[in-house]
Order: C-alpha cells, then sequence, then structure tokens
C-alpha cells in the first residue's frame, strides 16, 4: 500500500511537471480568437477578468504553424543562431573541459582540492556578479555584437568539469593501470578508455550544456546589439497579443530539440548499462 502511494505521488508530481508542455501544445493548436477569449486579459483585452484554458482546443487550427514557418524569417534567424551558439559552445566545451575533469580526476598535484572548490564556488556564482567583468574582457577583445560574446563565457564551464569529474573519479584505477601495462600512453588512455568508459557523464553534461544554450537571455541582452544575432530566447518573450499564437509554435519549436536529446542521451546510457 505505501509502495502504491509513493507512486501515485510520483505520477502526479509528473503531471504538474508535464503540464506545461501540454499548455504549449494545446495554444500552439488554438486560432487567434480562442487565444484571444482565453488570456486576452494579460494583454488587457477582453472583459474576462481571469485567465482561462482547457486542456484541448475548442476549435483546433495550423495555422500558427503555417505562419510561423512559411512566414516568419526572423524566426528562422533566431533559431539557427540558437543552434550555432549550442553547436559551437558544446564543441570548445568538449576540448576545453573534458581534459581539465580527466586531470583533476586522475592525477594528484599540488593545489587540486584547492582548484576543485574553486570550480564549486564558480558553479554557483549567478551571473550577475560575473557580468562586468565579462563585459569588460569581451570588450577589450572587440568580441561585443558577436555571437563569440555568447559562446566564450559558456566555454569554461564548471558545470561540466565537475560532472565528468564525478565520473571519471568513479572509474577504478585499475583499469587504467591495466591499459598501462599494456603499452597505452597518458593520450591513449584518456581518449581510448577513460572517454567511452565516461560516456553516461558526458551526455549528461552535454545535454545540460545545450539546454543553457536554449536558456540563455542575460548574455545576449548585455553583448548583442544587433536584433540579427539574437537567439531564440529572446525573441520569445517579445510576445504580442497579434502573434501570441506564433509564438505559442515557435516554443514548441524550440523546445523540440532539446526533448529529443535528452531521450537520446536516455537511449545511449540504456543501452551502455545492458551492454
Amino acid at each position: 500500500m505505501k509502495k502504491k502511494v509513493i507512486c501515485a505521488f510520483i505520477f502526479i508530481l509528473i503531471l504538474i511537471m508535464c503540464y506545461p508542455v501540454v499548455f504549449l501544445l494545446t495554444g500552439s493548436f488554438m486560432g487567434e480568437n480562442e487565444l484571444n477569449e482565453k488570456i486576452g486579459i494579460l494583454f488587457n483585452i477582453g472583459e474576462k477578468r481571469y485567465v482561462t484554458w482547457s486542456l484541448l482546443p475548442d476549435h483546433p487550427n495550423v495555422w500558427s504553424f503555417i505562419k510561423i514557418l512559411l512566414d516568419s524569417p526572423e524566426f528562422f534567424v533566431a533559431f539557427w543562431n540558437t543552434i550555432k551558439i549550442a553547436i559551437i559552445a558544446l564543441a570548445l566545451q568538449c576540448a576545453v573541459n573534458l581534459p581539465s575533469a580527466w586531470g583533476l580526476a586522475i592525477y594528484n598535484f599540488p593545489g587540486r582540492k584547492i582548484l576543485l572548490k574553486l570550480y564549486l564556488v564558480l558553479w554557483i556564482l549567478p551571473f550577475q556578479i560575473l557580468m562586468l567583468p565579462q563585459y569588460i574582457i569581451l570588450d577589450k577583445l572587440s568580441l561585443l555584437d558577436t555571437i563569440w560574446a555568447v559562446v566564450l563565457p559558456m566555454v569554461f564551464s564548471p558545470q561540466f568539469v565537475l560532472i565528468l569529474y564525478y565520473f571519471f573519479s568513479k572509474i577504478p584505477g585499475s583499469v587504467f593501470d591495466a591499459a598501462r601495462l599494456e603499452g597505452a600512453n597518458e593520450m591513449s588512455v584518456f581518449i581510448h578508455v577513460g572517454i567511452p568508459l565516461c560516456k553516461p557523464g558526458f551526455l549528461a553534461a552535454g545535454v545540460l550544456s545545450i539546454v543553457e544554450c536554449f536558456n540563455v537571455i542575460e548574455q545576449p541582452i548585455l553583448f548583442l546589439k544587433t536584433k540579427e544575432l539574437w537567439p531564440l530566447s529572446i525573441y520569445l518573450p517579445n510576445a504580442r497579443l497579434e502573434k501570441i499564437g506564433e509564438n505559442f509554435v515557435a516554443a514548441v519549436i524550440n523546445v523540440i530539440p532539446v526533448i529529443l536529446l535528452y531521450l537520446y542521451g536516455i537511449c545511449c546510457t540504456d543501452n551502455e548499462y545492458i551492454r
């Protein structure tokens, strides 16, 4: 009985957490008139005093999808800017943070514990504290109003390093010693033994990194003045009543790559454990 109650409670929590996605999907298939009737009060439109909603649209249509996919070039510019930021940031994070996490986890050197604590402090620091130093550095490097102004601060990610450090540190040292006895040098051990065994950690860090790229708001607002460089995270908050349906569709399309990547990570991780 106790197990059933716990399962029911968890199921209810899952439904609550999934509701925003259902909210987006429902709104994306609603017409402009229906959206105005249900949430027009948010824009001081309509006679209702409260926001109303339903799990299914009263008159479903795909007109908003047609407009966003065929008649909204600014959406595609923002979407590809987001994809570009995510791909470049993830590639550079792998190049920089994978070796860093490996060195911290495998080798014992003076100052290692202090460096780990420094990474932890940097992880919990809010962006507002680092905002001014980052702005000054990017200005000195003449990188403001370029895509690199958003990408470079993400490259040196304490979160990425600490997640990989945890997974690397859980691998038994005897595995690496066996590879060295077989004649593998340190680089071969890292590439052919360490990285494959740390695949679940890499997938977890990669998914979180890409989610961060899709959600980044402060950096583009501060560091990018040209609207053609803005990612979707800046495009979406500019919701206007006359385009509210298109914003619902844009939000749904924004969520799809992250969900697919998350599902891919789960499938790959499950396959690794099955083997």
